[in-house]
């Protein structure tokens, strides 16, 4: 009497397309096997089904794959039989560590088209051959996908992945979805008037722009400033494509023009949008941020808070202790609302003087004036620049015409080596222009705040936290706090205005 085998078929598919058909590819490789299985004495095929449908063959994480292994540990199966040997594995080392496990537990390997099993030592052979060349496609195709990607992004085609938004796909291709292109749009123009990405997500949610839906999650009731930072960072809304480390013209039509992509990348990269190199924080409740200083060190006190009693107690700290400890400098915690009290008290009684308020206005107007010098001189070298370029390119093009097939081919590549893909030099002059259109409006600006310093009490006590903070970062160059932290020292934007021996002690201080 011929002794039964226990065989369990095994079917995989990398994608998960056509699985809703009927008769799909896993019920085909299921017939194939059962087929052999009938030819061969004494096989029967278990019930139990042993298919991994979406699954790729990279790796060995597969549920049904991990059933198999473990009713082969449990000693439910005696043969393992499969379509192709690359269904079980596409990886030579992972098909390695699959067969010396079938092997150890006793199991027969059994591929039904390559007609050869593990019983003898001809069919390990082919099998490990087979294996090879199975990982040795799989190495190419995924490296033909690769070139393909990168061959059809150089020529500024969508390849697909996460939508972003403001675009929808249509056939493959980048469409403006109008509706998030405008929200898009408004993010920009918001950041370039306000210059703190914070304000803009206020703006929009007030301006009933919500958040777009991510895929898995619920609707978020406030924006992420993160995915709007990524937003305003993001160069495909230019019109340009990823290839690689570089950036290429796109196919799809861009959403914003290059002159205000690049003046929002320059408000990044400068300002960090706080007074005078503050790095950028949502918290608008600190107003000394980026202005107060460790007497001791002469670090930046940075904002810093803890709870009791559901209570929150705000304070300033200094950035040296707290990277490197009271070892490199002795400074205390500062309470944050007694040194903002104490900050905003001197300068009520600084505007008082008409004197100094003179010279803060004139120190907010010279600023204001040199930003804007800085801007036309760079138009202005810009400008000089293009021009060359452009009659250097004209009489290239004369050469040209009178040198042949040669010569054109040379100008062309002398153009190309010219061109700089991240800037060309007549979208940085735009970039420029619409940097000083900038300035003029922020003329507008300084000249309100100027008139504000004659009602500064009054106006202060009306003015919100964040408009707060900016008046403080416009007038204020830094607050010193003494080494004891006895006392303070307010230095406004003039030095003129606050000479060293004006300062302020502490409520208390001995």
């Amino acid at each position: 009497m011929l002794e039964s085998k226990r065989c369990a078929i095994y079917a995989r598919k990398s994608t998960t397309a056509g699985l809703e058909q009927e008769f799909n590819s896993l019920d085909a490789q299921r017939t194939l096997c059962l087929a052999h299985i009938a030819q061969q004495p004494g096989w029967r095929a278990l019930d139990t089904a042993y298919e991994d449908g979406g699954f790729t063959g990279a790796n060995l994480e597969r549920p049904a794959f991990t059933r198999l292994m473990q009713d082969i540990d449990a000693g439910l199966v005696d043969v393992v039989v499969v379509y192709k040997v690359d269904r079980l594995s596409r990886s030579l080392s992972d098909f390695t560590r699959c067969i010396d496990a079938l092997t150890k537990a006793g199991v027969a390997f059994v591929s039904v088209t390559e007609r050869f099993s593990t019983a003898d030592a001809m069919g390990r052979l082919t099998m490990n051959l087979l294996a090879s060349f199975a990982e040795f496609e799989r190495g190419m195709v995924s490296e033909r996908t690769r070139d393909k990607i990168r061959s059809t992004r150089k020529r500024g085609l969508w390849t697909g992945g996460s939508v972003p938004i403001g675009y929808r796909s249509e056939n493959k291709k980048l469409r403006i979805d109008e509706p998030q292109a405008a929200l898009v749009r408004r993010a920009f123009a918001l950041f370039l008037q306000h210059r703190r990405i914070a304000l803009v997500a206020r703006f929009l949610e007030s301006e009933g722009y919500p958040p777009p839906p991510t895929r898995g999650r619920k609707p978020a009731k406030r924006w992420p400033l993160a995915r709007l930072g990524g937003i305003l960072r993001n160069p495909l809304y230019t019109g340009r494509l990823r290839c690689g480390d570089e950036w290429v013209r796109g196919e799809h039509p861009p959403i914003v023009d290059q002159a205000t992509f690049q003046t929002a990348q320059n408000v990044i990269a400068s300002a960090t949008t706080g007074p005078r190199g503050a790095a950028p924080t949502t918290d608008v409740g600190y107003l000394l941020r980026g202005l107060l200083r460790c007497g001791g060190c002469g670090a930046a006190m940075v904002p810093s808070s803890t709870k009791s009693r559901g209570t929150v107690h705000r304070y300033y700290r200094c950035a040296t202790r707290l990277k490197v400890g009271s070892v490199a400098c002795a400074a205390a915690l500062l309470p944050a609302a007694e040194v903002e009290r104490m900050v905003v008290e001197h300068l009520q009684a600084s505007m008082s003087s008409p004197k100094m308020k003179a010279q803060v206005a004139a120190a907010l107007r010279a600023d204001l004036a040199a930003r804007r010098a800085a801007a036309a001189s760079l138009r202005a070298g810009l400008a000089r620049t293009l021009a060359s370029e452009q009659a250097q390119a004209q009489a290239l093009a004369q050469d040209a015409q009178r040198g042949g097939a040669d010569a054109l081919a040379e100008l062309r590549a002398g153009l190309q080596d010219g061109v700089d893909p991240k800037m060309p030099l007549p979208a940085q002059l735009a970039a420029v222009e619409q940097e000083l259109a900038l300035l003029e409006e922020a003329a507008q600006d300084v000249e309100r705040m100027i008139d504000m310093l004659d009602h500064f009490p009054l106006v202060w006590k009306h003015m919100t936290l964040e408009a707060r903070w900016r008046l403080l970062g416009a007038i204020v160059d830094r607050v010193v706090v003494r080494e004891d932290a006895r006392s303070i020292e307010v230095l406004l934007l003039a030095p003129a205005v606050s000479p060293a021996s004006d300062s302020r002690r502490r409520p208390g201080a001995a």
